[in-house]
């Protein structure tokens, strides 16, 4: 009997040994889901946590026990360390355990491959949700940030867009006429030249004079008219 009884205390301690660890868990979660609530705005993002490695030591705290968890990063995604601050007896202490956030955003994406300077249209974009924990950069997720730009790279079907991805819509290509203006000693010269580049304005522009093949440089003002920067 007497051991019948050190068996079923055994086997009641270890399940709420284990019922804690559980317990524990789900809380860890719980919390961090919280904290990314305050760092991604539920109508663009989704995510989902699973906790990697708890100490031991947190596993046994009652939910009592812990009076915070905070990440170690500003932009918490894939694997994350965080901090459980919890009390003991003798005052507060710090733990450290991992997670893994699989995060998801609503971003516009190409629905069709854009070439090198494309312009980006209603119709070539759509809204899907995609798995970001992986990837580098910040995307952008207001379509309408999208309009009035082209892509300075080829963007293929399914991908989305980042800042950097995006450039002025060209108005200028090569073989284009363009008046390049300047002044010296007061009098206003005009040089008609052609266009070596795709450019939009206010970029600087490669032009070539019409008469002696001479390159230039100048900053594009309009469709043809260029202010000179500095002979090439």
């Amino acid at each position: 009997m007497r051991w019948l009884i050190i068996i079923a205390f055994t086997f009641l301690s270890q399940g709420l040994i284990e019922a804690r660890a559980q317990s524990m868990e789900e809380l860890v979660i719980t919390k961090v889901d919280e904290l990314l609530a305050n760092h991604y705005p539920v109508e663009t993002y989704r995510y989902t946590t699973n906790t990697k490695w708890i100490p031991e030591k947190v596993k046994e705290l009652t939910e009592e026990d812990v009076v915070g968890i905070e990440f170690d990063t500003d932009y918490p995604k894939g694997y994350e360390t965080i901090s459980i601050s919890y009390r003991t007896k003798s005052g507060l202490k710090n733990a450290k355990a991992q997670v893994y956030i699989t995060l998801e955003q609503n971003i516009p994406i190409a629905s069709i491959t854009l070439r090198k300077g494309e312009e980006i249209t209603p119709e070539s974009i759509e809204n899907e949700w995609v798995d970001i924990t992986r990837l580098r950069g910040v995307y952008v997720a207001d379509d309408a940030l999208l309009f009035g730009n082209a892509t300075n790279r080829m963007i293929k079907k399914g991908q989305g867009f980042m800042v950097e991805n995006l450039a002025p819509i060209p108005v200028v290509k090569p073989g284009d006429l363009i008046d390049l203006v300047y002044k010296e000693h007061g009098i206003q010269i005009v040089i008609p030249c052609i266009a070596r580049q795709n450019k939009a304005i206010g970029e600087r522009i490669r032009l070539m004079n019409k008469n002696t093949g001479k390159t230039y440089e100048g900053i594009l003002t309009s469709k043809s008219t260029a202010f000179r920067g500095k002979t090439l």
